[in-house]
């Protein structure tokens, strides 16, 4: 059925459960095995960052991103996910902790967090907080794999003077914007 918009009506409340593939796969693979399984190592979706970070906010000291790790690894165990959800937490940590500038912190007090590549990435966020948020978005992709989620995210935090403004900003530019 067709509204008049031409999108298609859904017929009310579609049935869960609600949880991310990460998640179920993980849940499948204990279920086959009886035993906790390590995530996959091609992972690259932010979702293993759920798993990581209530880990990163309990506890600040720097056993937090061995332990953030160790949770990181059930839901996804790639380079990919553990580099980009270590580098969000950390930045969030802060973040709730006061620190006025994460982002600087991070690229001149804490290279061991992260890889080069991944140090590029926030260096091209950084270098192109004048262009549009949705223009920035479109050109780096909208799709949910990192960097691709992670550059849209830290861009519109960034560049937004608010909480509210950066959310509306990354909803308006689309693709994945959880």
């Amino acid at each position: 059925m067709l509204t008049r918009k031409g999108m298609k009506k859904t017929p009310g409340p579609i049935k869960g459960p609600w949880r991310n593939g990460l998640m179920t796969k993980m849940l499948e693979n204990h279920r086959l095995t009886d035993q906790i399984p390590l995530g996959p190592e091609d992972a690259s979706e932010l979702d293993a960052f759920c798993a990581a970070f209530p880990v990163l906010l309990i506890e600040s000291s720097e056993e937090s991103l061995e332990k953030s790790n160790s949770a990181l690894k059930l839901l996804a165990n790639s380079e990919t996910c553990r580099g980009h959800a270590l580098v969000t937490g950390t930045l969030l940590r802060w973040a709730i902790d006061g620190e006025s500038e994460p982002v600087n912190k991070l690229l001149t007090d804490y290279p061991k967090l992260f890889s080069q590549k991944v140090k590029e990435e926030i260096e091209l966020i950084v270098e192109n907080l004048d262009e549009d948020h949705t223009d920035f978005v479109e050109r780096i992709g909208k799709a949910c794999p990192f960097p691709k989620t992670f550059q849209g995210a830290m861009h519109a935090v960034l560049k937004g003077e608010s909480f509210i403004e950066s959310v509306r900003m990354t909803i308006r530019a689309g693709g994945c914007n959880c």
